[in-house]
């Protein structure tokens, strides 16, 4: 329509708005900005999060999962990740209805725990698993990381190692006038040449390139990362140890007739 009238974009918008939507007669309109609740699309399976919509702003989230994502799928949300703001806003919806909640889905968030104890004090929380997972492989790359510092630490050794050595070499060189009678001199500006694995990288390049295989079954990896991935656990057993841990839990997850039973007898012969 604004192509076919030549209407720019931000006034047809406005027009609508104000004037084909019935917005400005919505009587939830004065707090829609700030929160809403539609208690009719609420179920026994909840599930709340923070996301973005824009400019960065954060927006709590409470939905139906019984919804899939689609038409009622919106409990209710609230501007911000405030616990004070997030409880008034749900009490806004009876409390007969609240009842009927039986679990609600939520990250290892502190303010999502807290809210969902005061807005529903008898439902089941579930931390999500996919945020479980989140968690593990964070601590994944965090030893990751770990290795790639000591790595660099080594190889700044060896740069100072070889600096000295040069030094030492004009030195001793200014004291032997000798003639060493078709022997090649040895280089006072030999450039440093850093240590290189089996694969043809250097150990932290290695380590900066395992990021994403990291984070992938083993069945998944290219020849190159099976390579890659071999070697660095060989040099460094405790990322093995952190991956093996790592593939444990995303294999239970995937395993759907797996229960709470199964992940214990898991951890115990971890």
């Amino acid at each position: 329509m604004k192509k076919f009238f030549y209407i720019g974009g931000d006034q047809f918008e406005r027009l609508y708005k104000d004037h084909l939507s019935g917005f400005r007669e919505w009587e939830d309109a004065d707090h829609a900005e700030e929160w809403n609740v539609s208690p009719g699309n609420i179920g026994p399976n909840l599930s709340i999060d923070e996301t973005s919509l824009s400019n960065g702003e954060l927006y709590t989230f409470l939905s139906n999962k019984d919804a899939h994502c689609k038409k009622g799928s919106i409990v209710a949300y609230v501007k911000g990740t405030r616990i004070d703001d997030t409880v008034k806003s749900i009490m806004h919806i009876p409390e007969a209805s609240r009842s009927v909640v039986e679990e609600v889905t939520m990250d290892l968030s502190e303010s999502m725990r807290a809210s969902i104890a005061a807005c529903f004090p008898e439902a089941k929380r579930t931390v999500d698993r996919f945020h479980a997972q989140q968690e593990v492989c964070a601590g994944l790359n965090e030893i990751r990381m770990i290795a790639k510092r000591e790595e660099r630490k080594e190889d700044l050794k060896a740069r100072q190692r070889h600096k000295s050595k040069l030094k030492q070499r004009a030195k001793n060189r200014k004291l032997d006038k000798t003639d060493p009678r078709g022997r090649k001199p040895k280089r006072l500006n030999e450039a440093y040449k850093p240590e290189k694995l089996s694969n043809g990288e250097t150990p932290v390049e290695a380590l900066t390139r395992c990021r994403y295989s990291l984070n992938r079954t083993g069945n998944y990896w290219t020849e190159n990362q099976k390579e890659r991935n071999a070697i660095l656990f060989e040099r460094h057993p405790e990322l093995e140890k952190a991956y093996s841990l790592t593939h444990s839990i995303r294999m239970i997850f995937s395993n759907p007739r797996a229960d709470i039973y199964t992940g214990i007898e898991s951890a115990e012969v971890v």
